[in-house]
Formats: C-alpha cells, structure tokens, sequence
C-alpha cells in the first residue's frame, strides 16, 4: 500500500514515512530478481538494476539485472567514497585509524583468474599489475595486456624480487635479479646520487659493511668505513692509501 502524510510524505510499505519517499520492502541480498526493495526496468522488462537491503548482513546495494554491466557517471562526472568532492574520476577518501585489510582498496580473485589492475593510454601502451595466479602466485608488473609477458617487475613469495624476469636462478638464490636481454653492455644496473655507493651488508652478529663507492672520477673500495683501496681514472691502484701501483702489478 502506499500512503501521503501531512507533510507530503510519500510511503510505501510503510504507514509513517520521513523522507520525501520511503520504500520498505523484504529483506534481500540481491540474488533474485524478486523480493528486493525495489527494481527499475527498461521497456523490454529485461534489463534493468534492483535496490536491495540485507537486514541479516547489514547491507545495502544496488544489483544490474542479468548480469548487466552498471555504469556510473558514463557521460563525465567524477565518484566519490567517503568525499563529497572527488578531485579525480575516483576518489576514495578515509579518515580513521583502520589498518591492515580494512584500509583502502582491495582486489579479490577468488577462481583461476588473475587479482589484477590496468593501466591504459587508449590505443597507445597498457600496463598491468597484480598477482598471477597462474605462476605461483607471483605479483607483477607488466607492460602487456596480461601478466604472463613483458613483466618488469616480479616479486614471489619468498620475496625475492625479479626485474626483467619472472624466472627466478635458484643457483645462486638472490633475493635481486636483473636479466636483460642486450648484449651489448648495456640493461644493467645505474646507481645516480652524489657518492653513489653500493653497500654489502652480513647481518650476523659483529659482521662489518663493504661499500663500492665512486668519489668523482675514483672507484673506491671500503670495509668497516675506511677505504682500503681506490682505482683512479688513468687505472693506478692505492692500497690503504700507502703503495700506490700501476694497474694491477704489484
């Protein structure tokens, strides 16, 4: 049945509505095309979307009928969660002091496909990143339009981390990889900072650090802080800073 009040209510399903409409209707969880709150169709009757509250589990949502896509804003306008001014196309907004699962945004895969995020310049480049689930659960990134080609980054469930490669050598069991394809010098690794230093670290217990560091136009090799050995840039060798050599005789 549906009621007008005094105010100019309107109710339906209920007897004393507060709102300029108030629909109640059975409690759902959008499954059926039946029983929901509501259900607004095209003339076909065949699509459409139904509003639908879950008393039991405390939801409420809004379901495409037939498994309809559901568009938002498809002519312009941006969306926002938790904001009433979104800046970009989505924006997603918390103030609380929520942690690990329950903070910000979650992909989910379920069955045999990929928990997976794209990037797209229409017609130009793709990039993609997630878990592949086809190769042991590996996150990727990949310039590709799946995660099975083209990764750049890959880091597995031992964290070891991969660049270039998603095929980890188990020879030498590194927790960084780089593999290029270029024979030709170059596809390596580029250290760029004042002092750029390469530090090689054991963490057992009273180990000391050994840094590779160029100083200017010097290569310079230290152990515990201290430099014990320099190449300079004509290729003379100091050691401890005391017996300076030509190249490599001693």
């Amino acid at each position: 049945k549906m009621v007008i009040n005094a105010a100019g209510n309107v109710g339906m399903g209920t007897t004393s509505p507060t709102n300029k409409l108030v629909v109640r209707g059975l409690s759902s969880s959008g499954v059926a095309s039946a029983d929901n709150v509501a259900q607004f169709e095209g003339p076909s009757g065949t699509n459409g979307f139904q509003v639908f509250v879950d008393d039991t589990n405390n939801n409420t949502g809004i379901q495409a009928k037939n498994g309809d896509d559901f568009l938002l804003n498809p002519l312009g306008g941006n969306v926002g969660i938790g904001t009433d001014n979104p800046v970009p196309a989505l924006h997603v907004y918390q103030d609380n002091t929520k942690g690990g699962t329950a903070a910000g945004l979650t992909i989910e895969q379920e069955g045999t496909g990929d928990a997976v995020l794209s990037f797209l310049l229409t017609g130009t480049e793709r990039w993609k990143m997630g878990i592949d689930n086809s190769d042991s659960d590996k996150f990727k990134i990949s310039k590709a339009s799946n995660l099975s080609s083209n990764n750049a980054l890959t880091i597995d469930a031992n964290l070891n981390v991969g660049i270039g490669t998603a095929t980890f050598d188990a020879t030498y069991d590194a927790k960084l990889q780089v593999t290029s394809g270029a024979n030709d010098g170059t596809g390596g690794i580029l250290i760029q900072n004042y002092l750029p230093t390469l530090t090689l670290l054991d963490i057992s217990a009273g180990a000391s650090a050994s840094q590779l560091q160029q100083d200017g136009t010097n290569m310079v090799f230290k152990n515990s802080g201290s430099e014990r050995m320099r190449i300079d840039s004509e290729g003379e060798v100091l050691i401890n800073a005391t017996s300076k050599l030509n190249g490599y005789t001693s």
